[in-house]
């Protein structure tokens, strides 16, 4: 297995992570940021949606944000970044969407944007995304955060929104009434690391296997230990597939249907490239994987367990997948 990956990684040729680090606060409290700019809403309640093409031109041509001194009850700072600030609607407590500048400065095949924050009240709605880059909406954005708490979230691919030269990240603050504001920080890595669930597994008589992480590091050569769960509850070899292909599965498009395999229903998830085994004991197993070197940088690499099950109708069950995208 490790020889099969260490051939993926010389393919793949050399790629360098390059982070960009957005926050609010790059000026001393009472002061006016330099570069984030709003677009102004009610004071309790929402934008009109969809946001428009003018609302986002508003936004970026809109009044500088105000640093502000943190309120009782609002966190003094954000732990992953403590040199972030609160900021607001020059003062005022308004629903506002915020326009942050950035520039891509170099090709990638992938981003990663993690997204540290505490807010009064709300990132978006509960049916209306909160992030956006250069207009486009982020999914899993939607109605994130609140009452000032600090939440952490990780939106594994939104390389597809970005070009290069100038970008934007537009934040949508919702206010419900009284104080408002929001601190932030945004660090998009390009060709950097993640970890991703993806497809379904199909059952045996253990359940459906589940197949996570036992860490979320990937740094290349980083010890990424895989975990099975839901395996049968007698004794079983494992085997463990990879591809850096996820479009197709033995030449078929995915999710590719197993049936011709004798594993009707289950799915394959990528075109397999290497296999490794595992040991099923009392439902659970480990494979010590190792993640592959910095050539690999960027790239993606796709995992999925098949279980031998004497006991079950098809012989064997399949876990979902998993992406493991190399990176810092």
């Amino acid at each position: 297995m490790h020889q099969h990956l260490a051939v993926l990684a010389f393919a793949a040729g050399a790629l360098s992570a390059q982070a960009v680090v957005l926050r609010s606060g790059n000026v001393p409290a009472g002061q006016l940021e330099p570069n984030i700019t709003y677009l102004q809403g009610p004071s309790a309640g929402a934008f009109a949606f969809p946001l428009t093409a003018a609302e986002f031109a508003s936004a970026r041509t809109g009044s500088q944000a105000l640093v502000r001194t943190s309120l009782a009850g609002w966190p003094l700072q954000l732990p992953g970044d403590p040199q972030a600030q609160w900021m607001d609607t020059q003062g005022g407590s308004y629903t506002a969407l915020y326009a942050i500048p950035f520039t891509v400065s170099q090709s990638f095949t992938s981003a990663v944007l993690r997204l540290e924050f505490s807010v009064d009240d709300f990132i978006g709605e509960p049916t209306v995304p909160g992030v956006y880059v250069n207009e486009l909406p982020v999914a899993g954005s939607n109605g994130i955060g609140g009452y000032y708490f600090v939440d952490n979230q990780v939106f594994t691919d939104v390389g597809a929104m970005l070009q290069p030269g100038q970008n934007w990240l537009y934040l949508y603050e919702r206010n419900t009434g009284g104080a408002g504001g929001l601190m932030f920080s945004a660090r998009l890595t390009l060709d950097g690391g993640a970890v991703r669930r993806f497809g379904t597994g199909c059952n045996g008589s253990g359940g459906t296997p589940i197949l996570l992480t036992g860490s979320f590091d990937t740094t290349p050569g980083a010890a990424m230990p895989l975990r099975l769960y839901n395996l049968p509850p007698t004794p079983s070899a494992v085997v463990m597939a990879f591809g850096i292909d996820n479009r197709t599965s033995f030449g078929m498009p995915t999710p590719a249907d197993l049936g011709f395999l004798g594993f009707p229903g289950c799915s394959g998830l990528f075109e397999i490239l290497g296999t490794g085994l595992a040991t099923n004991t009392g439902g659970a197993a480990v494979f010590p994987l190792t993640m592959p070197g910095q050539a690999f940088a960027g790239q993606s690499l796709y995992t999925q367990a098949f279980v031998f099950d004497p006991a079950s109708v098809r012989g064997a069950s399949v876990s979902n997948g998993l992406e493991l995208r190399a990176g810092p």
